[in-house]
């Protein structure tokens, strides 16, 4: 919505509340001469467009996907940010990978993020069986539960008995309820969602959220993406009127532009293995990051954008940028003190295993313990034994670790499709890498730093 509001601003943006203009911190601007018509609730953005005239924000992409949706989106976070006007959220599927770059991209331009994630949750026992629900963090708080659910999902995919081409990293109902949900808003997915569809699944799924979370914050999504919307709009005021729920317009963009399609075509048919012409596309017409005003030529009730500015004012800012330096741990198996006790051990039997039973030369002994003192000072042990790991699980160097860590190697490989007797190729090393003594001893590297004089 653009309005004239008859003298010259002082100020770039702001936000519009009860007909009076104010600063982004809350200091008076000015009083409108005329009723704008909108909601006297809400506070909805502006963005100086010249001296007298103003574009009024009153529509925000709750819902999208980055290229961190593997194979499923062609929106780069880059072009999120660029794209996006004031406000937008980013929720890719099942993982967070996206929202630290996109957090503070987002607040290097002076706009506000919606940080989410759209979770796969099961509400049965069927495998593999995933209705779609998009959680939006409202501050900090709600941030960090976020990044606890991820793991949680992720740590559930790993423990089924067997992952197949449809399995997610998933979340329970009980692992919901383990969280707060006053720190989140929650968006109820569309037809990619069994609750207006009111199916088993989706009223045991609306039934725990109406017992977990107030409903003030839970939103039933409406979309226009082709000519079944109608129908399925349908269901979806039917069910808001009988559960005196709210409505919110969402367009799941997976394209920063109209004229994506063709690449977004191409990326899914790559992650189905399939040729374009044989593959499944997500369908829709709307696909793409909308300005304000596109949706408003969308001739909808306006309530629909109404709530897309109600969630928006309900997300604080925040960064994501820390001090504390957060490396990770290590849980290492029995017998063993500490990090630093076994990775000491492991490094010193790794060298002692580069000489094949012959003694260790003393100049090689005197590099690794000054190598191992300054990982230990700098607080990388844990850092260092997590990369010998997966490298070391990959070359499948059964003989050079112990039983607990060989057992634990060999479950995950009889739950997956990989095999004990075939190993990842690796190469020798790169980098800086290739001058430790220790990434040597821990067959992280195959380049011998002495024998070549690497530092």
């Amino acid at each position: 919505m653009k309005l004239n509001v008859g003298v010259d601003l002082s100020v770039n943006s702001g936000y519009l509340l009860n007909n009076t203009l104010y600063t982004e911190t809350g200091t008076e601007v000015l009083v409108l001469p005329e009723d704008t018509g909108l909601n006297i609730n809400l506070k909805y953005p502006f963005i100086k467009q010249s001296n007298s005239e103003i574009q009024v924000i009153r529509f925000v992409e709750l819902r999208g996907k980055s290229e961190y949706s593997f194979n499923d989106s062609v929106a780069q976070v880059k072009g999120i940010v660029n794209k996006a006007e004031h406000a937008i959220a980013l929720n890719d599927h099942g993982v967070g990978f996206g929202i630290f770059d996109f957090n503070q991209q987002m607040l290097s331009q002076g706009k506000k993020p919606i940080n989410g994630v759209e979770f796969y949750v099961t509400t049965g026992t069927a495998k593999d069986k995933y209705q779609h629900l998009v959680i939006l963090a409202k501050n900090i708080q709600g941030y960090k539960s976020l990044c606890k659910l991820l793991t949680i999902s992720s740590k559930n995919i790993l423990e089924q008995e067997k992952e197949t081409d449809k399995s997610r990293p998933f979340v329970t109902l009980k692992d919901l309820a383990k969280f707060d949900a006053k720190d989140f808003v929650v968006l109820s997915g569309y037809t990619d969602s069994e609750i207006v569809a009111d199916t088993k699944g989706g009223s045991k799924l609306f039934e725990f959220l109406s017992g977990w979370m107030n409903l003030e914050d839970f939103y039933l999504e409406v979309q226009y993406q082709d000519e079944l919307a109608d129908q399925v709009n349908d269901r979806v005021f039917r069910f808001a009127k009988k559960h005196n729920l709210k409505t919110v317009l969402t367009n799941d963009y997976h394209q920063i532009n109209q004229e994506d399609s063709e690449a977004l075509k191409v990326i899914q048919a790559i992650g189905q293995k399939k040729t374009v012409d044989k593959s499944w596309c997500i369908g829709g017409e709307n696909r793409h990051i909308h300005t304000s005003q596109e949706v408003e030529n969308f001739d909808v009730d306006n309530s629909l954008l109404d709530n897309t500015i109600e969630v928006l004012n309900k997300v604080e800012t925040y960064s994501l940028e820390v001090s504390t330096n957060f490396t990770p741990i290590f849980n290492i198996p029995k017998g063993y003190k500490d990090e630093k006790d076994y990775f000491w051990a492991l490094s010193n039997r790794g060298l002692e295993k580069r000489f094949a039973g012959q003694s260790v030369p003393q100049e090689y002994q005197e590099r690794l313990n000054y190598e191992l003192d300054v990982i230990d000072t700098m607080g990388f042990n844990g850092y260092f034994l997590i990369v010998a790991d997966f490298i070391n699980y990959g070359k499948r160097n059964f003989d050079f670790y112990d039983e607990e860590t060989v057992e634990r190697w060999k479950d995950f490989l009889n739950r997956s499709p990989y095999q004990i007797e075939k190993p990842i190729n690796f190469g020798p090393g790169r980098g800086s890498c290739a001058g430790s003594l220790v990434a040597y001893a821990l067959a992280i590297t195959e380049v011998d730093p002495l024998k070549y004089d690497l530092l």
